[in-house]
């Protein structure tokens, strides 16, 4: 009788002391992904926060003209709107962990959201003198007045993250985004 207690106490023993080396093992990766998303962070933030930097700094210069002065102060613009997006971001990463983000499901006007992700980036490419990459909208539906339910916001902001690495990464060719209608669920 005491053998087969001390079998299964050691069986328990084996199998706490298994899920310990797990949960170590699943600890050190979330560190390491911790640290990873830490380090990219500080790189993303930094891009932006350098531009807004030096273009403030040369705006004191008293021989910019006034067509540079717009220029610098609509990089500026773009650059601290892209380190409020960056800030944005990490709290909503930081909701998800924490159990607090909430997703709003609420009527959207398709072709309006896909439209302003259109203009935005059709105005970057312009606005950077990028013509080997083009960008296309596709709908599929003619309809502009299209509602779905959902977090437009959180899809705008989907959809702005997708283009902008696309765009990021292509250096000829096309990006292009929006949807289909599968006539099978019609």
């Amino acid at each position: 009788f005491n053998v087969k207690k001390e079998q299964r106490y050691l069986r328990i023993l084996r199998q706490e002391q298994e899920h310990l080396v797990h949960a170590r093992l699943k600890a050190e990766e979330s560190d390491k992904l911790k640290t990873a998303f830490l380090s990219n962070m500080s790189h993303e933030i930094r891009t932006p926060m350098n531009a807004i930097l030096g273009f403030s700094n040369l705006l004191t210069h008293n021989h910019i003209g006034n067509d540079e002065k717009k220029e610098f102060t609509d990089l500026i613009r773009i650059n601290a709107n892209n380190l409020m997006s960056l800030v944005e971001d990490i709290i909503d990463i930081s909701k998800m962990e924490s159990g607090q983000f909430e997703v709003r499901n609420a009527p959207c006007q398709l072709h309006l959201v896909l439209k302003e992700v259109y203009e935005m980036f059709t105005e970057e490419l312009f606005r950077r003198g990028i013509t080997t990459v083009k960008l296309y909208m596709k709908t599929g539906l003619s309809d502009d007045g299209v509602q779905i339910l959902t977090d437009g916001p959180r899809l705008k902001k989907v959809l702005v993250n997708l283009v902008g690495n696309a765009i990021k990464f292509t250096d000829r060719g096309y990006v292009e985004f929006g949807y289909t209608v599968n006539s099978e669920h019609l």
